[in-house]
């Protein structure tokens, strides 16, 4: 629940996809908004707030909040949707891909210009609006088509982000 992460994109997103078929769920993780926000940041908490209790989504999204048990969470997902503005990694979505789950990537509109999801992810995992990452979604709606992709994203990352591939690069920045 912070602006920088957007969940309005991802309530934009089910909202999409629960005009084509009402089934979709949307699964919120993660601490909620602070009670005393000031600004930009407390005008998007309401209008986020405001818009998730709209008739067309209000009961599809599940609030998970913090969680140390991640795995747990993450073994029943289908797809990991990264609405952030911007990010330093995509830890989380790095998480979810390792789980399987298909990517959809936002192209972190402060990083835009300079390729930053793309320059991170695959290209293919990454959109620009709500409507192509519906497109996404529903393109993998298919369970072998979504179990067949997400065992490719997961090779990805982990050939990638795995501890095994990077300890040793990172023992060698930080050691020398």
């Amino acid at each position: 629940a912070q602006r920088v992460k957007d969940p309005l994109f991802a309530v934009e997103v089910i909202a999409r996809l629960r005009a084509i078929d009402d089934s979709w769920r949307l699964m919120l993780v993660g601490h909620d908004f602070a009670r005393i926000l000031r600004g930009s940041e407390a005008r998007y908490r309401e209008v986020f707030r405001q818009r998730a209790v709209a008739d067309d989504v209000r009961d599809a999204i599940e609030y998970v909040g913090y969680t140390s048990t991640l795995p747990e969470v993450l073994r029943d997902i289908g797809f990991i949707l990264s609405c952030s503005r911007r990010e330093s990694q995509g830890v989380a979505l790095t998480e979810g891909t390792a789980s399987a789950a298909v990517p959809v990537v936002r192209n972190w509109p402060m990083f835009a210009a300079y390729d930053g999801a793309r320059s991170a992810f695959a290209e293919e995992w990454v959109v620009d609006t709500t409507d192509q990452a519906a497109q996404r979604i529903l393109a993998h709606a298919d369970a072998s088509k979504r179990r067949e992709t997400g065992a490719a994203a997961r090779r990805y990352v982990m050939e990638r982000y795995d501890q095994s591939v990077v300890a040793d690069r990172l023992f060698d920045i930080l050691i020398g």
